[in-house]
């Protein structure tokens, strides 16, 4: 096997330990906002937001790859 594709396959398995690692996240975080919402805390609504948001942005980095339209890292 050639050092390119050696290369290209660790890069591969990186993408995806790092795709592994931020669902992971992502599933701590919804499990932490289920679990703020169940308990029905009074003014605990811009908390869940504020979840909600550091949810979105890892969804819109890793999985929508909007970095990429603003010239970020090109792969």
């Amino acid at each position: 096997m050639s050092d390119i594709a050696a290369t290209g396959e660790m890069q591969g398995a990186r993408r995806i330990g790092i795709g592994v690692r931020v669902v992971l996240v992502l599933g701590a975080l919804t499990v932490i906002e289920y679990a703020i919402a169940i308990a029905e805390p009074p003014g605990q609504l811009p908390l869940i937001f504020a979840i909600a948001l550091a949810k979105a942005v890892p969804i819109l980095i890793y999985f929508m790859h909007v970095n990429q339209i603003w010239g970020g890292e090109h792969s």
